[in-house]
């Protein structure tokens, strides 16, 4: 009896329709595809079956003469480049950036519009199409658009620097400018506002200890969230007993070579006291405290006693522990925990990201920008600037002084 990976073996490759491109296609193990023209048609279908012919005669190999067809496409752009970008947009610590996620996004849909098209037939006008279909969608901001179009002409001039395409190619791409303010319709990207101090306190008081704890310590220090939810003990240097310095394994301007640090005075401490004892080593906030700290909070607003079924539950999950969960908190979870708490307080919901523009804002009017570009942990102050909202509460108090 032939095991069902040797029927597999016997399969012959299906003939498949490309729908954005209209044509036939068939797809060879360990080859690119191959078009037969188009569909639904008898000259695609005597294409297919010689392809076939051809590759069975080859003893199921990608024969020869088909090494040496074909133009090299979009698609075989796309592949060669999202290799490269996978060893290249690497961390210390060898795992992948956020960085080919974002190539992702943009490439796909190029890859859906011009896939089959050659390379060097990759005009501006093409481009210019590739921009067009996103405006019209209408769900990105006119920055992301202009970021999707940098990214693809960045893929170009790639490949010019790995002579996969003509230089023309390249330099013409370049041609094309960013979308401009107030152009067709699109919406631009919101200006991120502070949250006030007095939401920040009343929120604490609605959420468990683990995620109070990580919102206190964003109002006092204004790190970013994903700092705060990868904190770890080996991370924290407690040689000073009332001055902590926490140095993140990862932080947003590593790539430029940048050091990061961060002060953790008297009452950042006595918040991070309880989780250094019950966790002296790896990550502080950890998903299943999380929610064991929210079974505890809602077991006693019970007004009637358990089920039996209910204490076996609870009883199993105890058991578990950490078992099952991520190591640390999620930025999301994180900001899904603070918009709960914002409705069960009744005040407008707010990211932790707006804690650190408060942070921001309160530095800068008591110490200044330069103050607050080494606590925000910047490269530039026009960075900060970006998170401080305080240039309009100077030029209004210049007009009421000289007006």
């Amino acid at each position: 009896m032939r095991t069902i990976t040797n029927r597999r073996q016997r399969r012959l490759p299906k003939h498949c329709h490309h729908k954005p491109s209209g044509r036939g296609y068939i797809r060879i193990p360990g080859f690119k595809m191959v078009y037969t023209g188009k569909w639904n048609t008898h000259e695609a279908d005597a294409e297919y079956t010689r392809l076939i012919q051809e590759w069975l005669a080859a003893a199921r190999q990608v024969p020869a003469q088909w090494e040496s067809t074909g133009d090299y496409d979009i698609t075989d752009l796309l592949f060669e480049y999202m290799v490269w970008a996978d060893s290249h947009y690497r961390r210390e610590d060898g795992t992948t950036s956020r960085e080919v996620d974002n190539l992702r996004l943009a490439l796909r849909p190029l890859r859906i519009q011009f896939g089959t098209l050659p390379v060097g037939d990759f005009t501006p006008k093409k481009l210019k199409a590739y921009r067009q279909v996103m405006v019209e969608e209408g769900r990105l901001t006119r920055e992301t658009i202009n970021q999707r179009v940098g990214i693809v002409k960045r893929l170009f001039a790639w490949a010019v620097s790995e002579e996969k395409c003509p230089p023309e190619v390249g330099y013409g791409l370049r041609t094309i400018t960013h979308l401009r303010p107030g152009r067709y319709g699109l919406r631009g990207q919101r200006k991120v506002q502070p949250v006030s101090r007095e939401h920040v306190e009343a929120v604490l008081h609605y959420l468990v200890p683990t995620h109070a704890a990580m919102l206190a310590l964003q109002s006092w220090t204004g790190m970013r969230p994903g700092e705060v939810v990868q904190m770890r003990a080996e991370d924290i240097d407690m040689e000073d007993p009332d001055l902590w310095v926490y140095r993140p394994a990862r932080h947003k301007t590593e790539r430029f070579g940048c050091e990061r640090e961060i002060a953790l005075g008297p009452k950042c401490v006595f918040r991070l006291r309880p989780f250094l004892q019950r966790h002296s080593s790896g990550h502080l906030f950890r998903p299943g405290d999380a929610l064991t700290e929210a079974r505890e909070q809602a077991a006693k607003c019970r007004k009637t006693p358990q089920t039996p079924s209910q204490c076996k539950r609870a009883q199993q999950a105890a058991r578990r522990g950490q078992e099952g969960f991520n190591d640390h908190i999620q930025v999301t979870n994180f900001s899904q925990a603070v918009r709960r708490a914002c409705n069960r307080a009744g005040i407008p919901p707010f990211t932790p990201n707006q804690v650190r523009h408060l942070v921001a804002t309160e530095v800068s009017k008591e110490h200044g920008l330069p103050v607050a570009q080494a606590v925000l942990g910047h490269k530039s102050v026009s960075t900060t600037q970006v998170y401080a909202a305080v240039a309009d509460d100077r030029r209004r108090q210049v007009a009421r002084e000289m007006g």
